[in-house]
């Protein structure tokens, strides 16, 4: 809830608009669209574009090659041109992608959301996230468009690596770190994309009981104050003119007050199917709880004729105002005088920011198998390492980086070294003994990427998009043979494979999921020299790898590392640091996704760990046990609760080598509602529930029995998501 002070700002400031300003607070402009040739603000195209003003700055960091001061002195001059020529002055709102970090050139790179989610640690995803504001607020921005936590059920899709994973629970525990970092430190977080995006919706209580979860949590426990819909549809209607979905679920149903932003071109892409011109899209979208249509300010400008006409209502045009003036006062923008930026200076890339995203990605990284090969002793050793994310800074990128967007929509070239990206070559050198040889070669390129097709049902602009392949790295063309013949001459082999930036991410399309390209059939002959091979697989969703599995001496799940990576890998496959990361979405054995070869939860680690002694009571509704290390390493396991076969709880417990530890989970009758549409409630089940503790979903070391007497508490809104995890002693 804003102050009384904020409201009376918002107030203050409604009462100096007319209906021509009031409708440019509800649209957003990309900065190139202001800027002349040297990136510098146009005042001659900002009287053509945004006369009246304008509410929201699309994307301000990531569209140009802009230093960190110099995008700040942008924001900083935008700013007082709003001031000194538009109604009101009203300041713009500067909105930047923060799922592996602000979306800007010299920024920390973290790992991409699917690879901090095998973290399972929500301390360090706040902790990321904090850092991420901190970077936002210098460069004058107040708003993340981030994160994204909705569920991911298959790796076909190629926006996986942006979420969370396919759990309800993990999600809604990392969502609320996520928006809790982000606010801690004066930035408005936004949940996307709200809701059923990227996975089969049509099934109503798998929508309210799964899909809304997060959304639900990041609402009511980190108090979430701004939503976008996706670009999809909800019982058939456009999710960003869905009034059933973004007034009576999100507003009646879930408690929100915030803002409600479009998907970059949502409401235009309704034009030809569900409205029938802008005029139609405009009014239908925020007729039914859209608030501002971005990232052009085109189709809403068409709201004071509307409004005229009577075609849209007042009252839905003001309170859509009033809700983005509160949001700025909230932010700060409405002050006397408002500090938008801080002077001097600016280090995206701080020390400490560093250190966090080399954690992350230490986290993140997931040892699927290891005959014992693993920890690699280098002493001495002859080494191959082979493929074509061996040396490459792409195999570190997940999709809305500055690298991924810059590159991809902007066609500007990837810069290694702002902030320096440091490869598994780089990583593996780092830490060579003397006497340990390091050979590299290639021997094969990743999928021809002139033939990647492009998926037109996200960003409008993918439709006009060529020439997508621009900024990528440039290699010597790959030598097979001579890669056979090295490994055949080493003692090991190390074979970084997957996708690049161009492979996976929104709007990028290819068919099926195995390794791209002839990867597969290049490892399969490294394999067959009889050296042993350790498979690390980067990119942005689990890969289907065949028989490798059991080829390879061991199999890495590195997804989009970060900046850190390559050392994080090499520290991981050397013993300098231990496996703890585990899967958050299963890894499947075939294209079609029937047959698990991984599940989820699953992730080793160079210790084993025993689970015993759990116990229940039934007076505090608590689960008691003892996990120890048995491994002769320190190590840190992640132990986790289901509820009837659902996860419901878990917490990463660090032990010292023989180390053991009583830990309690907590339950809550609350964890068993389900929702009950006649009456369009939750409602919880008493009576016997079965409770599985285990190193993951499939292997299970402990089971007790819960019992909840009396009847079904009805509630209009869950408040408790997962259950509270403790270590005694």
């Amino acid at each position: 809830m804003p102050t009384r002070r904020q409201q009376q700002q918002a107030e203050y400031y409604f009462s100096l608009l007319n209906d021509e300003a009031k409708a440019a607070q509800l649209c957003g402009v990309r900065p190139n669209a202001i800027m002349d040739e040297n990136y510098a603000l146009d005042p001659e195209k900002c009287r053509k574009l945004i006369p009246h003003g304008i509410g929201h700055l699309c994307q301000f960091a990531s569209s140009h090659p802009l230093k960190p001061e110099q995008l700040r002195d942008f924001i900083l001059d935008l700013q007082k041109w709003l001031r000194d020529n538009t109604p009101g002055g009203i300041p713009v709102a500067p909105q930047e992608e923060a799922i592996s970090g602000i979306a800007a050139r010299g920024a920390t790179v973290f790992p991409q959301h699917l690879g901090s989610a095998c973290s399972w640690n929500p301390d360090l995803i706040r902790r990321k996230n904090e850092a991420a504001a901190e970077s936002l607020h210098k460069i004058g921005g107040v708003l993340a468009l981030s994160p994204m936590i909705d569920l991911c059920s298959s790796a076909h899709w190629s926006r996986m690596e942006e979420s969370f994973g396919a759990d309800p629970c993990l999600t809604a525990v990392l969502g609320c770190a996520f928006v809790e970092g982000m606010s801690s430190r004066g930035i408005t977080a936004t949940i996307k994309h709200f809701a059923g995006y990227g996975s089969p919706n049509d099934d109503d209580r798998g929508f309210f009981e799964d899909m809304l979860m997060p959304h639900e949590a990041a609402i009511r426990l980190a108090g979430a104050k701004a939503v976008m819909p996706g670009y999809h549809s909800w019982h058939e209607v456009p999710c960003v003119a869905n009034g059933e979905l973004l007034q009576k679920i999100l507003r009646d149903i879930l408690g929100f007050e915030g803002l409600v932003i479009s998907d970059y071109g949502a409401v235009r892409r309704m034009i030809g199917s569900y409205a029938a011109d802008e005029a139609d899209a405009a009014a239908k979208s925020l007729l039914n709880g859209n608030d501002a249509d971005l990232p052009d300010p085109d189709v809403f400008m068409r709201l004071p004729e509307l409004l005229e006409s009577g075609l849209v209502s007042r009252e839905a045009f003001d309170a859509a105002v009033m809700r983005t003036l509160i949001f700025k006062a909230e932010a700060g923008l409405l002050e006397d005088a408002p500090v938008f930026a801080p002077a001097g200076a600016i280090d995206l890339n701080l020390p400490e920011h560093q250190k966090i995203a080399r954690e992350m990605a230490e986290q993140s990284i997931v040892l699927l198998k290891n005959d014992g090969i693993l920890p690699l002793d280098f002493y001495g050793k002859k080494i191959l390492l082979a493929g074509p994310n061996a040396n490459s800074v792409q195999a570190l990128l997940g999709d809305y980086t500055y690298q991924s967007l810059s590159s991809f929509w902007w066609h500007l070239p990837i810069d290694a070294n702002c902030p320096e990206l440091i490869t598994l070559e780089a990583g593996l050198r780092s830490i060579l003994p003397e006497n340990a040889e390091l050979f590299v070669e290639r021997g094969c390129d990743w999928d021809d990427v002139g033939e990647v097709e492009l998926d037109t049902n996200g960003d409008p602009r993918l439709a006009h998009l060529s020439n997508h392949d621009r900024g990528a790295e440039v290699f010597p063309e790959p030598d097979r043979e001579r890669a056979l013949k090295l490994a055949s001459s080493s003692d090991v082999i190390i074979a970084a494979v997957g996708e690049n930036i161009l492979l996976c991410g929104e709007g990028r399309k290819r068919q099926g999921i195995r390794l791209p390209g002839k990867q597969e059939e290049f490892v399969r002959e490294l394999t067959a020299t009889g050296k042993p091979v350790i498979l690390v697989i980067f990119g942005g969703r689990p890969q289907v790898i065949g028989d490798l599995a059991q080829r390879c001496a061991a199999v890495v799940q590195a997804f989009f590392p970060g900046q850190a990576g390559g050392s994080a890998v090499a520290d991981l496959l050397a013993g300098k640091v231990n496996f703890s990361a585990k899967l958050c979405v299963p890894a499947a054995a075939d294209e079609e996704e029937k047959e698990i070869l991984y599940p989820f939860g699953f992730g080793l680690s160079y210790n084993s760990y025993d689970y015993r002694d759990a116990v229940i009571s039934g007076a505090d509704n608590t689960v008691t046990l003892t996990v120890a290390n048995t491994g002769s390493r320190s190590g840190t396991e992640i132990v986790q609760l289901y509820l009837d076969g659902k996860l419901k709880g878990f917490g990463r417990v660090a032990l010292e080598a023989g180390e053991s530890r009583r830990i309690q989970f907590k339950l809550f009758p609350e964890l068993t509602v389900r929702w009950v549409s006649e009456s369009e409630r939750w409602r919880t089940v008493p009576g016997d529930h079965r409770v599985e503790i285990g190193a993951s979903s499939q292997d299970i070391r402990q089971t007790v029995n819960w019992h909840i007497d009396g009847e079904p508490v009805s509630m209009a809104g869950r408040r408790i998501f997962s259950a509270e995890f403790l270590e005694l002693c």
